[in-house]
């Protein structure tokens, strides 16, 4: 009678280990996915639109220093204060924010698959293990 019931918790717990096995084998195949679709997707837009703040970079400068010149009112000083610097600043830390906001996501995502993994898995496993101890 022990043995079969022996045999029954190895082959129970092996049931488990193959669930387990299965579903962070699946979470891992989905995270892949998402993790190939953020560097076809959005890195190139990334790129794209840092390519673009360079090459503008100039040229809206030129403009700013351009209107700062014709402009009918005068030189005013509290706008003239680094006004060569700002659009590029400005460039910079949008592209910076982009980038930021983009890992974000992508670190999000994972903490979500973590918990998804946690709370379809783990947490079974662990109340059934708590079952069968006792």
């Amino acid at each position: 009678m022990v043995v079969g019931v022996t045999a029954a918790a190895v082959v129970v717990q092996a049931g488990i280990l193959l669930a387990l096995f299965v579903a962070v084998r699946k979470s891992s195949s989905r995270m892949e996915a998402l993790a190939t679709e953020v560097k076809t997707k959005v890195m190139p837009i990334a790129d794209t639109a840092q390519t673009m703040l360079a090459e503008l970079r100039p040229k809206i400068e030129n403009h700013c220093n351009q209107r700062q010149r014709n402009d009918p009112r005068g030189p005013r000083p509290d706008r003239t204060a680094g006004c060569d610097h700002q659009p590029g600043c400005r460039q910079d830390a949008a592209a910076g924010h982009s980038r930021q906001r983009i890992a974000q996501l992508h670190l999000d995502r994972i903490e979500e698959t973590g918990d998804v993994v946690h709370r379809t898995v783990v947490s079974p496993a662990r109340q059934l293990y708590g079952l069968v101890q006792g």
